[in-house]
């Protein structure tokens, strides 16, 4: 039987993962907003980018698509929620 809290969820989840960028700026901490004009100051350095990449594959994830900023990941939820030691909630929107 599957577990009431799994049950609720989607069977697998997205998510952006955020490779740290070469000036130290966090895309998802930063309370400025975010333009053409000072978005390089988000972009990671290419190796750190594979690298991450490879560390995320080994672990299981299905890596989607990458960028200067960002990782986009996929894994079926019970994963998501022991990797990340979390506990994944769904929540409707109207």
């Amino acid at each position: 039987m599957v577990k009431q809290e799994y049950q609720d969820l989607p069977p697998i989840i997205y998510a952006e993962a955020a490779v740290n960028s070469l000036t130290g700026d966090s895309l998802f901490r930063t309370s400025q907003l975010i333009t053409s004009k000072n978005v390089e100051r988000f972009y990671s350095e290419p190796q750190l980018v594979n690298a991450t990449i490879e560390k995320l594959r080994a672990e299981g994830f299905e890596v989607l698509s990458q960028g200067p900023i960002s990782i986009t990941i996929a894994a079926p939820q019970k994963f998501m929620n022991e990797f990340f030691t979390v506990r994944l909630l769904p929540k409707k929107f109207p």
